[in-house]
């Protein structure tokens, strides 16, 4: 396998993993919500799909990602 394949290959994972977690988010969010129980909706919802932190999101230096990937999911 090619460094160009492996490459293509994570992204879609990546992107497969991003729908999967807005589409979970969309099904539990409500209009009721105030944006801080958004985010912590969001929060969980990434921890219900990766429980065993494989994106490692969980890591102080992966804040940044963490939050973009919150951002993400509640835009």
């Amino acid at each position: 396998m090619t460094a160009t394949t492996t490459k293509s290959s994570d992204l879609r994972i990546g992107e497969n993993i991003k729908k999967k977690l807005r589409r979970m988010y969309s099904e539990r969010v409500t209009k009721s919500m105030t944006p801080d129980q958004k985010v912590v909706l969001a929060i969980s919802t990434i921890a219900d799909l990766d429980p065993m932190d494989r994106l490692s999101l969980s890591s102080p230096t992966e804040e940044e990602r963490l939050n973009k990937m919150i951002n993400y999911m509640i835009r």
